[in-house]
């Protein structure tokens, strides 16, 4: 993918939950929750310094990153794409982190 990338000077477009598969490809990393984005980062910051629980818990699930110490679990399950997303982050529902009053 590289030699192509270079050879006809395009940009390369990778979507996947296991960042380690982008890991050693791409320069910037959008990483996206819902179909929003929720963290944009050099590659290098969103391996080192991850901003956004959702970004830590792909890189405890994929690569057993244990920076800064934080949690990697997520609450409930995913939400059906069908379902409306909440106002704000759509990952509060299910952050470790956020102040979620119980359903």
């Amino acid at each position: 993918m590289r030699d192509l990338q270079e050879e006809f000077g395009s940009a390369l477009i990778i979507i996947t939950h296991d960042l380690g598969v982008v890991a050693e490809l791409a320069d910037d990393i959008v990483v996206m929750y819902g179909g929003r984005a929720i963290e944009y980062a050099a590659s290098t910051d969103v391996f080192d310094r991850p901003q956004h629980p959702y970004t830590w818990g792909l890189l405890v699930r994929c690569h057993g990153w244990t920076g800064s110490g934080r949690s990697g679990s997520f609450r409930s399950r995913v939400p059906a794409v069908a379902d409306n997303l909440p106002p704000g982050c759509a990952f509060h529902p299910r952050c470790t982190y956020a102040d979620v009053p119980a359903d």
